[in-house]
């Protein structure tokens, strides 16, 4: 994952080609673009979280709309998606921010449980 400086907002961006990847890295993600996860988070360390979910399946506007995003796929195809964003740069491309790495960006810790 490349580094990438953080300010007093993070904005993190997905940009996934559909949303039936079962994922759970996804399903982390979906869980801090809920309004609870982001008021929670600004209580605690008073910055403000911002996120963003595209799905290409969904609207190719926003894939055509973000510069880097566009030139990404016209390179390498829908097999580089997703993409993540944080604070308007490229963080990893082809797979989806581990708990870890979403830890780190955030500066708390996550953690998943399943069955």
């Amino acid at each position: 994952m490349e580094k990438v400086r953080y300010s007093t907002m993070t904005n993190i961006s997905y940009y996934c080609l559909n949303d039936d990847e079962n994922s759970l890295k996804l399903e982390l993600f979906k869980y801090i673009h809920s309004v609870d996860f982001q008021k929670i988070h600004f209580e605690y360390d008073k910055k403000e979280l911002t996120t963003n979910l595209f799905i290409k399946n969904e609207s190719v506007i926003p894939f055509s709309q973000n510069k880097l995003v566009n030139e990404e796929i016209k390179k390498h195809g829908d097999d580089i998606l997703p993409i993540v964003l944080v604070n308007g740069s490229i963080v990893k491309r082809g797979d989806f921010l581990s708990t870890d790495e979403m830890s780190d960006i955030l500066g708390i810790g996550l953690s998943i449980q399943t069955d």
